[in-house]
């Protein structure tokens, strides 16, 4: 579960994620299984997360037409990465739900479950924004 805070220290907004844990204090993987999570937590852990500060964000933004992108010059200027870009998200999220009726699940478990050969699908993800999806 994910915890939106005002940070004083950092001065903006940060998301604290914390997994569910139960009375016997085992986490629990919603649909996936152990193993799945092993595969999406070998790349993140807690010791690659940081906070970006004001001071930093010149390193990791840049400006073009009042609107703020990667600095990353290899990616193309598609969408901000911006306040309003959020809020942009978010709004979509809301109409895409209301006109679904819910949230759009999709065929995850067939997509996802091991092939023939063993080889386990793997996933990219790719600026979610906000993730209020």
């Amino acid at each position: 579960m994910a915890h939106r805070y005002y940070d004083p220290e950092t001065e903006g907004i940060v998301y604290l994620v914390t997994p569910e844990v139960d009375g016997d204090g085992d986490m629990h993987h919603g649909p996936y299984g152990e193993s799945d999570m092993d595969t999406i937590s070998s790349a993140s852990t807690r010791r690659t997360a940081s906070t970006i500060t004001s001071d930093d964000i010149g390193e990791y933004f840049r400006e073009v037409h009042g609107r703020m992108y990667p600095s990353d010059e290899n990616l193309p200027l598609t969408y901000p990465a911006d306040e309003i870009e959020l809020q942009r998200h978010q709004m979509q999220h809301v109409v895409l739900k209301a006109l679904l009726h819910g949230n759009y699940v999709g065929p995850v478990q067939d997509v996802l479950k091991p092939r023939a050969d063993g080889r386990r699908p793997r996933i990219l993800d790719i600026r979610t924004c906000c993730g209020t999806w």
